[in-house]
């Protein structure tokens, strides 16, 4: 397996986590009622809410610092192990806005070397449970050569059901430099539609089915097209106002394809966040 499919895997990987959907939420309703004497304020929990309740974007004023661990086994017999881990960081900086960067896309298996790091901006448009529609602009750099490589816009739509939500997105990564971009390592332009759908089992823990379909350039859409399929299970606290979210996950990032179903490429890892109003 190519190092450059297997980058293009590890982005798969960590986007079915790390999609705007997983940002925090501020919870809706009255706001939390003042302390009585003696006790606590709950200012800090009244920030959030399960996954499945959260907003697209976070709050004014909240970090989520995270971490992706991903592991990708070796396809075949002449393949090696691949091992990556993404560092960045989510901020609300005003209302409705929100900033992503990956600062740190570190490859650990091989020669240990730097990625590529990112920068994105998400607003929100609409909000209103239990419709909310975002959209997203991110920009891509180049640790080696070209240092501005190209950029990516989308959309994505929440509906909400009860302990369900549903996830839909468009994305359109653009390579200006002709390397490969984002998550579909697209060295053109490319399309990628992530559908997700999220099940709250109680205030602490869910479980989220992803798919969707993907084009790694759209000017030879039968043979880049690609139908990833994977699962997430995810816990969530709060602990003495700090919000912890641990997410493992399991995917095959090309399930579907051209030469039809694929399981011999698979991933899996880690993701954890924790955020703090500032």
């Amino acid at each position: 397996m190519s190092l450059r499919k297997r980058l293009g895997a590890f982005a798969v990987g960590a986007a079915l986590v790390l999609l705007p959907t997983g940002a925090l939420a501020q919870a809706s309703g009255a706001p939390a009622a003042a302390p009585s004497a003696g006790q606590e304020s709950s200012e800090d929990e009244s920030y959030f809410l399960p996954i499945t309740q959260r907003r697209f974007t976070l709050p004014s004023r909240i970090i989520l610092p995270y971490a992706v661990l991903l592991d990708i086994p070796p396809a075949s017999s002449d393949a090696s192990n691949f091992l990556a881990l993404n560092l960045g960081t989510l901020f609300g900086f005003a209302d409705r806005w929100m900033v992503d960067a990956t600062f740190a896309p570190l490859v650990l298996s091989e020669s240990f070397r730097y990625g590529n790091p990112e920068l994105g901006f998400a607003y929100q448009v609409v909000d209103s449970r239990p419709f909310e529609l975002g959209v997203t602009a991110r920009a891509f750099f180049s640790s080696t050569g070209v240092v501005f490589s190209g950029v990516e816009t989308g959309a994505l739509v929440l509906l909400r059901s009860g302990r369900v939500r549903l996830d839909v997105g468009a994305f359109l990564p653009i390579s200006t430099s002709g390397q490969p971009v984002g998550v579909l390592r697209a060295s053109r332009v490319g399309l990628r539609v992530p559908v997700s759908v999220l099940l709250q089992l109680n205030e602490h823990f869910h479980v989220a089915l992803r798919s969707g379909a993907s084009f790694g350039d759209l000017g030879t859409v039968g043979d880049t097209f690609a139908l990833p399929l994977g699962v997430t299970a995810g816990f969530s606290t709060n602990v003495h106002g700090f919000w912890i979210d641990v997410l493992p996950f399991f995917s095959f990032p090309a399930f579907y394809g051209r030469e039809g179903v694929n399981t011999r490429v698979m991933s899996f890892g880690l993701s954890t966040g924790f955020s703090k109003k500032l």
